[in-house]
């Protein structure tokens, strides 16, 4: 009895992917966004030119999924107790949600390649639709996530979600993201997230005081 033998199919496509992606990520790092062509990725990744542009229209979609790409790894790098974007519902304390959270995102602003990606957006004269595929990659899916969770925590007092959002990722990022812009490093305890947790709480609920019994739980 004769057999077929099928053809790698879309697994083989999925590899070259997975190989066009990483090329991506090495050249945009080391050598810009701007300096790095589509022929120099296809060539880096061992693929024909049509084979990449059947996978990304243009650069800016294959920049779009290497973002994506970078934060999915990074969170996983974290492990499974990392704390993604909408899971301030999660933990029925809310400073520990916050806190969780607040850490999350200050191990993530501060990762070497996503810090690297971020300085050549700024430097690099690219159009205003390359920044708003970051946006869109991460920063607006984070910040509509936290408000609707903030919106449905009974702890909290929050007439308008999206500001409150805007200002508890101020509160817990700014400065992180402004070290990692500049090449800086520091521990993640350095950014005192639970003490900025605090302030938000103080400003948005009722926190006991530090120190006093059930000190960190909404009252």
């Amino acid at each position: 009895m004769s057999t077929t033998r099928r053809g790698p199919g879309r697994p083989k496509s999925e590899s070259k992917r997975e190989r066009i992606v990483a090329a991506a990520r090495e050249l945009f790092v080391r050598e810009g966004i701007t300096a790095t062509s589509m022929t120099r990725i296809a060539e880096r990744a061992g693929v024909a030119r049509p084979t990449l542009y059947s996978h990304f229209a243009d650069k800016e979609a294959l920049f779009a999924e290497v973002i994506a790409r970078v934060r999915r790894d990074r969170t996983a790098a974290m492990g499974e107790g990392s704390p993604p974007a909408g899971t301030v519902l999660a933990n029925p304390d809310i400073l520990v949600a916050l806190a969780g959270l607040a850490a999350y995102l200050v191990e993530l602003i501060t990762d070497p390649e996503l810090a690297a990606l971020r300085r050549l957006l700024i430097s690099e004269d690219l159009p205003v639709g390359w920044r708003t595929v970051w946006a869109l990659e991460g920063p607006d899916v984070l910040r509509a996530a936290l408000a609707r969770d903030l919106a449905h925590r009974p702890e909290l007092d929050v007439p308008d979600p999206d500001l409150a959002a805007e200002q508890f990722l101020a509160l817990t990022t700014h400065r992180a993201s402004l070290d990692a812009l500049h090449g800086i490093s520091h521990p993640p305890e350095h950014y005192r997230t639970v003490e900025a947790c605090v302030v938000f709480l103080r400003a948005y609920g009722k926190l006991s005081a530090p120190g006093e019994a059930g000190a960190g739980t909404p009252r």
